[in-house]
């Protein structure tokens, strides 16, 4: 039995060993990998100091070489001082049959109006108002200046986005050689064309101004330069008097042998609101009187055409032929063309009459056309006074002619 109990005991030994060797084994093992954790950590903490540290300089050379790489960006052109950057859309066309004119939207104290000349009230058909883009403008008042050639019309429900220029009050000042921008309408293409001018003259209604335009005198808008505000609307070449100015300033625009003179819009106080209806029954009463003096000033001046269309004239030459076998057919002619005068001065009275008591009831607007008018009749009055019919009555019996002469 000893030789197998010593075998036990070398076999129970080496199993111990066993045992020993590998539970030592294992603790090497998790020491070395605890180790190269630590390492590990110890490596990445370390590089990421050297990373902190270095980023500053690494930013410092990517910068200059972006800025080395980059080209620098252009300097901005200078900017053009005479540039006018305007919207053209303000402009419109107002036309009555075949005649055209041009006109400008302004707001005026909040409302929009559009800005024209009143020639176009004088056209015995309606006018449309039409912007660049064709689209037809309703109006629901009009309103024209007494004195000047200006109107405003009011637009009814306007679009929203209707391109406009705010009126400038008279309160702002302006000054010789103050830059503007005028604006001249092609009737014929619709186009504009838009050019720098200055303030020659400037005063509380009026300013006069200088413009490389040559079309239209008047019916030109007159707007402050930069700040694109509608100052005034032109009203043709000045007279002497305006501004009590005789020769050209030869500061500005030496070259320039013409200026014109324009009306403050918001300096106007009188406007008359027009009926269109009324206004057109009062031209049409102006226009036959004015054709009845005219016939009658015809008549003054040796006119076969206005001696072919008298009733008169031509009754008296008719009697004075039926008379031929008359021996007193010079005085009976003679009286008869006496008669004709007197009913000439007669009527020449009536229509001066006439002209005065429809002036004053008429449109301010047509106020300064009757005056004209009223200087025209008295006019026609003194030379009917002053003018001799003259008959003469040459042959006898059926070859018997008789002629009329007038002298003055």
């Amino acid at each position: 039995m000893k030789p197998y109990v010593g075998l036990f005991l070398i076999a129970a030994l080496c199993f111990a060993g066993g045992i020993y060797f590998q539970n030592f084994k294992k603790e090497k093992e998790e020491e070395a990998a605890a180790a190269e954790a630590r390492k590990r950590e110890q490596t990445a903490q370390a590089e990421k100091k050297t990373k902190q540290e270095s980023k500053p300089v690494v930013d410092k050379v990517i910068e200059t070489v972006v800025q080395t790489v980059t080209p620098p960006p252009p300097e901005p052109e200078p900017e053009d001082e005479d540039k006018i950057d305007i919207n053209m859309n303000v402009m419109v066309g107002l036309s009555s049959g075949t005649y055209t004119q041009p006109g400008i939207i302004g707001k005026i104290k909040g409302v929009l109006f559009v800005i024209a000349n009143k020639n176009i009230l004088f056209s015995s058909e309606p006018f449309a108002i039409k912007t660049a883009n064709k689209a037809e403008l309703k109006y629901d008042a009009i309103f024209a200046s007494k004195d000047e050639n200006i109107m405003i019309v009011r637009l009814a429900n306007p679009p929203a986005d209707l391109p406009f220029l705010e009126v400038e009050s008279t309160e702002t000042s302006l000054k010789q050689g103050d830059k503007i921008i005028t604006i001249e309408k092609d009737a014929r293409t619709g186009g504009c064309t838009a050019e720098i001018g200055l303030i020659r003259t400037a005063g509380s209604n009026k300013i006069e101004f200088d413009a490389y335009l040559n079309e239209e005198t008047s019916g030109i808008p007159i707007i402050r330069f930069k700040q694109n505000k509608l100052i005034a609307w032109s009203i043709g070449i000045p007279k002497e008097d305006d501004f009590h100015v005789k020769k050209y300033d030869e500061v500005f625009y030496p070259d320039w042998d013409g200026r014109l003179l324009a009306e403050r819009i918001d300096a106007i106080k009188e406007w008359d609101s027009i009926d269109l209806s009324l206004l057109r029954r009062q031209l049409q009463t102006f226009k036959e009187v004015n054709n009845k003096i005219y016939a009658m000033h015809a008549l003054t001046q040796n006119n076969e055409e206005e001696y072919n269309k008298s009733t008169e004239i031509k009754s008296i030459i008719a009697s004075g032929l039926a008379r031929a076998n008359s021996n007193a057919v010079q005085k009976e002619v003679d009286a008869d063309m006496n008669t004709m005068k007197n009913k000439l001065i007669a009527e020449a009275n009536g229509y001066t009459t006439n002209v005065i008591n429809q002036g004053r009831s008429a449109y301010g607007m047509l106020k300064p056309y009757y005056t004209q008018l009223e200087e025209y009749s008295k006019r026609v009055q003194k030379e009917i006074s002053q003018t001799r019919f003259e008959v003469s009555i040459y042959g006898r019996g059926s070859n018997r002619t008789v002629t009329l002469q007038i002298y003055q």
